[in-house]
Formats: structure tokens, C-alpha cells, sequence
């Protein structure tokens, strides 16, 4: 797995960053898919693996990974209502060790 962020000032910059990255992870046997690299602006931010980043660097939390978070929380709690309050407690520690 890989994952990178590169931030520049200037579009062209980064476009040489990230040719140079390419010819790089080529020379050691990895090959970046073109189709799953991305450029745009910072001003309004972006998610990048459940963060949210702004100009000025990491922000806060991804609003969709927040949102994602909610939906599995209610579908585990769907799984356990009808539990008696005994039992609700084990499955939630049995969730925390995966």
C-alpha cells in the first residue's frame, strides 16, 4: 500500500514532484496508477484517508469519515438492541479488538 500527499505552490511544481515520484517508485518496482492521482487547490480543502486538509496543512477530522463513523455506530447498535443491557456491553468490546 502507498498513499502520498504533495503539496506545492504552483501547479507546475507539483507536476514535477510528481513526475520525479513517478520515475523514482518506477526504478524500485512500484507503479503509480495515473488514474488515481489527483491535483487541485487546497483553498477549500479535501479529504485524504478520513483527514481534512486546508491550505495551512491537517485540519480536522474528514466530515464524510465522521459521517461514516455515525452510520457504523447505528447499524451495530440495530445488530444489539433487542439485547438486554447485560449482554449490549459484550459485543461493543468484542468490536474494539479487531
Amino acid at each position: 500500500m502507498h498513499d502520498f500527499i504533495m503539496l506545492a505552490p504552483t501547479r507546475w511544481t507539483l507536476r514535477r514532484a510528481v513526475r520525479d515520484l513517478n520515475h523514482f517508485l518506477e526504478n524500485h518496482g512500484v507503479i503509480l496508477l495515473p488514474d488515481k492521482t489527483q491535483l487541485g487547490k487546497t483553498e477549500r480543502g479535501f479529504d485524504w484517508m478520513g483527514l481534512w486538509f486546508k491550505k495551512p496543512g491537517m485540519h480536522s477530522i474528514a466530515p464524510r469519515a465522521v459521517s461514516k463513523h455515525h452510520l457504523q455506530c447505528r447499524r451495530l447498535y440495530k445488530q444489539i438492541r433487542h439485547l438486554n443491557k447485560d449482554i449490549q456491553a459484550a459485543p461493543m468490546a468484542l468490536y474494539r479488538r479487531r
